[in-house]
């Protein structure tokens, strides 16, 4: 009889990588494996997830809202790790999942001595504060395994030694690709300073001049949002860059795109890239830790630049609107690289994990 895990995620009805990968791999679980799946929603109150989540799974909200109180954000993960121990008593967990550094930690103090309690880190090494960072050295040996999207990462963590390294599956296998005729640049994304947009508008006024006829679309939300749009208006580049509202239907974005460019400052892994390539569009990314040169092959499906080179980025770009031969050869040998990310690929790596975990 197949065991019933549970995954413990902030807010399964934002929209979000963590959010869409938890879906995600819920359906894995269920389609290639006949796990039982809970959702454990935190912060959420009720609700449905943003992304598709399979009817067999099941969503639990906790309605634990965060707090900028410390004594009250410790009054809160009392009862959180009390709520989530409850719920995998009365429902029968056998493995739980958490999804974030914080979570994780409070894995460490939740269930009884036949739950088995996965770290699963969406978030590069230094995200986490110093606080943070200390209590994650004290609680994660404790736990019965460390799981990390990328090999850099992995590095990081030689205080532990139940450390697997399996990526995020890619969210859609596209049932065409883009035919890379449309002069669209497109990039996705939280709308914050980590992702970079910011910079992507400086490279783009580097080239405007030598681009005419190409749109840059930026597709998100976030508090960057206002200061995004100054900068556009600030290099006169309102006919050449656009930031619209993050889509339900980014797929299709993707097809009518010619270009993918990733920006970040900072990557756990990049699911857009994902996107990108399963769409058949070639990438530019600035190579910076930790997730793109993992999904990226630097002149065989996409470019990598050195981390923050504004002037770099804007090359590589301009590189590519300029050679659509280019274009094209990378754009069909991203559509190829995709199958080592699909989803049974990726089940497969946790299988492993699953089945050889036990109490």
């Amino acid at each position: 009889m197949k065991k019933t895990v549970a995954i413990v995620c902030s807010d399964i009805t934002q929209l979000g990588g963590i959010e869409r990968a938890v879906c995600g791999f819920s359906e894995s679980l269920i389609r290639y494996g006949g796990y039982g799946v809970v959702i454990i929603s935190v912060n959420s109150g009720g609700g449905d997830p943003y992304y598709k989540l399979p009817t067999e799974a099941s969503v639990v909200h906790l309605g634990i809202k965060n707090s900028a109180n410390l004594p009250a954000r410790c009054i809160s993960y009392v009862g959180m790790v009390r709520k989530i121990a409850q719920i995998c008593r009365e429902l029968g967990v056998d493995i739980v999942i958490g999804t974030h550094v914080r979570l994780n930690i409070l894995l460490r103090f939740t269930g009884g001595k036949k739950l088995i309690r996965i770290a699963c880190e969406h978030n590069s090494y230094n995200y986490a504060t110093p606080y943070t960072s200390l209590a994650r050295r004290l609680t994660y040996q404790k736990l019965d395994a460390v799981v990390l999207l990328t090999k850099n990462d992995a590095a990081k963590y030689g205080f532990c030694k139940n450390i697997r390294v399996i990526p995020n599956a890619a969210p859609f296998f596209a049932p065409r690709l883009s035919d890379l005729k449309r002069n669209v640049v497109i990039s996705a994304g939280r709308l914050e300073k980590i992702k970079g947009f910011d910079i992507l508008i400086k490279a783009v006024s580097l080239i405007k001049g030598e681009c005419a006829g190409w749109k840059f679309k930026i597709f998100g939300e976030g508090s960057e949002r206002e200061r995004l749009l100054r900068l556009i208006v600030e290099n006169r580049l309102e006919d050449t860059v656009e930031i619209l509202p993050a889509s339900r239907d980014i797929e299709n974005e993707y097809f009518n795109s010619g270009i993918y460019v990733l920006p970040s400052r900072m990557e756990s892994f990049g699911m857009v890239l994902l996107e990108a390539k399963s769409c058949g569009l070639p990438v530019v990314s600035f190579d910076c830790p930790n997730g793109p040169a993992g999904i990226v092959r630097d002149g065989v499906d996409g470019v990598l630049v050195e981390n923050g080179n504004v002037s770099a980025l804007a090359q590589a770009l301009l590189k590519l609107i300029k050679e659509p031969d280019i274009r094209e050869k990378y754009g069909c040998e991203a559509a190829k690289d995709i199958e080592r990310f699909s989803s049974k690929c990726i089940f497969e790596m946790w299988e492993e994990l699953l089945t050889g975990l036990t109490r």
